[in-house]
């Protein structure tokens, strides 16, 4: 999914299923830092990236984003932070649906 401002990104993850999101530091509206905390209030699990064309994270960014990514960097280094980023997701996901259940049923007998 895309967005084109600030506020569409916060709409846009608000209404829709989310692993991660990769944004940019200087988006319109809503720089990437507020819109960080707002989407980590909003969802506590789901990873966030900053993406900036600085090569040093602003002031206080840190606190609300999991990475920063200079996009000087080359594009392999953030595949692997991606990457890195949504195994964590998956990792620490809780259990759920038939196959959490059927998990549960087992280790009961």
């Amino acid at each position: 999914m895309t967005a084109t401002s600030g506020n569409d990104a916060l709409q846009v993850f608000a209404s829709n299923p989310v692993d991660l999101v990769l944004f940019g530091q200087h988006m319109p509206q809503v720089n990437g830092e507020v819109a960080a905390i707002h989407m980590r209030a909003c969802k506590p699990d789901v990873p966030i990236a900053l993406l900036s064309g600085d090569e040093r994270p602003p002031p206080g960014a840190l606190d609300a984003v999991d990475a920063f990514i200079s996009r000087s960097e080359p594009i392999t280094s953030l595949l692997e932070k991606v990457d890195y980023l949504l195994s964590l997701r998956f990792l620490f996901q809780p259990l759920e649906g038939s196959w959490a259940d059927e998990v549960g049923v087992k280790l009961k007998h």
